[in-house]
């Protein structure tokens, strides 16, 4: 298994600096779309789920395509081993085995930015990066989404889930399901894993793969 979460992090960090050649100031039109959206522009609100959708492709959180393209997920941090042990990958429709799950969900995200009103930039997305949090997954493991498949509780206080978004995937777990964190080679508790620490993996590889310093260090001041 060592060999092959090697295997799954090169590629991932290999995603990431194709992104990151092209902005290291993790300057994003659609970043800034959302950001209206957060205060209230009308236009940036009705575009907001295809802008947020939009945002995560841009880093390979996305089945569609292929690797090259940033397809068949190959920006994901968070895999499941049946999707790592997965040789034929597909993300089309008439032949798809593997599939992002948005750990948590675009409804969810849009609920919460109309929730907010973001003051600046930087605030912006450093909050996009903390919950835009996306799992990758083999087709067949989608059975166990059943009845989550657009909710989340990772942001509900009055939720066991509250804080921790990979919470959501119990039925997964008790079916010994594994979900590895393939950038530190490492298992998700998902009991205790939560939007800091994910927030706080976003910036290492922020920083291996990159991304500005300056980007790095006003993103490391507001975790």
């Amino acid at each position: 298994m060592k060999d092959a979460l090697e295997a799954e992090r090169t590629q991932l960090l290999d995603q990431w600096r194709k992104r990151l050649r092209l902005n290291p100031d993790l300057e994003f039109l659609q970043a800034r779309r959302i950001m209206a959206a957060s205060n209230g522009d009308e236009h940036a609100t009705s575009s907001l789920p295809d802008d947020l959708r939009k945002f995560h492709d841009k880093f390979g959180y996305k089945a569609k395509g292929n690797v090259s393209n940033g397809g068949l997920c190959a920006g994901a941090i968070f895999r499941t081993d049946t999707f790592i042990k997965t040789k034929q990958r597909s993300g089309s429709k008439k032949t798809q085995s593997v599939h992002i799950e948005h750990t948590f969900p675009i409804k969810e995200l849009r609920a919460e930015i109309a929730n907010r009103q973001f003051g600046d930039y930087l605030a912006t997305i450093t909050w996009l990066l903390k919950h835009s949090v996306t799992t990758a997954f083999h087709e067949s493991e989608k059975e166990h989404l059943i009845g989550k498949t657009s909710n989340s509780g990772a942001l509900n206080l009055a939720s066991p889930e509250y804080l921790k978004p990979l919470a959501r995937y119990e039925k997964l777990h008790s079916a010994a399901g594994i979900v590895w964190n393939v950038f530190d080679g490492e298992r998700v508790d998902p009991e205790q894993f939560t939007f800091d620490d994910h927030l706080s993996v976003i910036v290492r590889i922020l920083d291996t793969a990159g991304a500005s310093k300056s980007m790095v260090s006003a993103i490391r001041s507001l975790a």
